[in-house]
């Protein structure tokens, strides 16, 4: 039995490539998350917009090839669910797993993202990584968090944020010129919001433990009763906890429904967030950033690839179809459009000035 995780890459220009990996469920037997040298990439399609009936085809057309998962693991977007689904309606049997990272960012995004304390926090550690810049303090700047999937990382913000508190700490002023005066006037605020730290930071703490659990070991039986005296340590009134109770129920569920006995349920997603991760450090080095032609490095990247395998693929890939593949996916390059789009701008007639 095995897994596909789907997902897409963000946009490189016009174009944006959906990934999907093939991963044995045998590689959690060992107790360890599965590396990219445990996947397959089995298929890779560009396109400028993706929607769910596009995602549905290519999961289709993929599955005619390798064959029905026990289940499909992708995170909370939109077309991705919407695809997903609708090959359901086909293969009722086929299970949708939902991203454990995913699932616990927003929920935490849902309790705190609109709370004043959060913005704050926030705000102080943007303006302290300005005033700490190129100082004696530098390296006592704050994590970059992104915009974007901000608190899939959060932990880290707040992790430095109780330590910078800690080093601040004290009920009488600090002498002139010090370094703990220095750091309070970088990070002047940090304190007042303490409290909010702090509690924040502990459910942080707990929800690691859970998914460290989780996306080391997978979710059986085993591993459910273990993320469940974790989830304990939260209060009864906590969402976040109520939201991790529904989704470790919905889950165990689906784990029993596949008759895959104790093998565990691959329920993260970070394998596939890593290749998208090297992809894009692959294309930002290249002197000219050509996405869609550099999106061929994604299968090499994944697998034990060795002298004989990459031989073998070779022999069995011929400059036609590659030539082929590249006619079809890439053509949204910018190296191409580049020169179409300065010929059609110099050709367009400038209008006259109204006098």
């Amino acid at each position: 039995p095995w897994i596909a995780i789907i997902d897409a890459s963000i946009a490189f220009g016009q174009a944006k490539a959906t990934v999907v990996l093939r991963v044995p469920l045998a590689v959690l037997k060992d107790g360890c998350a599965p590396t990219l040298a445990n996947a397959q990439c089995i298929a890779l399609s560009i396109k400028t917009t993706w929607t769910g009936e596009d995602v549905c085809a290519l999961l289709a057309q993929t599955f005619k090839k390798t064959g029905l998962p026990v289940a499909i693991l992708k995170d909370g977007g939109t077309d991705l669910a919407k695809g997903v689904g609708l090959l359901q309606n086909t293969f009722p049997a086929l299970a949708a797993i939902q991203d454990l990272g995913h699932v616990i960012a927003n929920a935490l995004k849902a309790k705190y993202g609109s709370k004043s304390d959060f913005e704050k926090l926030l705000g102080i550690a943007n303006s302290g990584r300005k005033k700490l810049f190129l100082t004696v303090l530098s390296a006592l700047r704050p994590p970059k968090i992104r915009t974007k999937g901000r608190f899939q990382n959060i932990s880290k913000l707040l992790a430095w944020a109780r330590e910078m508190q800690e080093l601040m700490s004290g009920q009488k002023r600090a002498a002139n010129g010090t370094l703990k005066e220095k750091l309070r006037l970088a990070l002047n605020g940090l304190s007042q919001i303490k409290k909010f730290v702090d509690t924040f930071a502990a459910e942080c703490l707990v929800l690691n433990d859970i998914q460290k659990i989780l996306k080391n070991k997978g979710l059986n039986q085993s591993t459910f009763k273990m993320a469940k005296i974790e989830l304990e340590k939260l209060p009864k009134n906590c969402p976040i906890r109520a939201t991790l109770a529904q989704w470790l129920s919905v889950h165990i569920r689906t784990q029993c429904f596949l008759s895959i006995g104790q093998i565990p349920l691959l329920v993260s997603s970070d394998l596939i967030e890593t290749l998208m991760g090297q992809l894009k450090f692959i294309i930002e080095r290249s002197p000219i950033p050509e996405f869609t032609t550099m999106t061929l490095a994604v299968p090499l990247l994944c697998g034990n690839q060795d002298s004989k395998s990459l031989t073998s693929a070779l022999q069995s890939c011929p400059q036609k179809m590659l030539t082929s593949w590249r006619s079809k996916n890439c053509s949204y390059s910018v190296r191409h459009v580049r020169p179409e789009l300065l010929c059609e701008i110099k050709k367009t007639e400038v209008q006259k000035p109204l006098h």
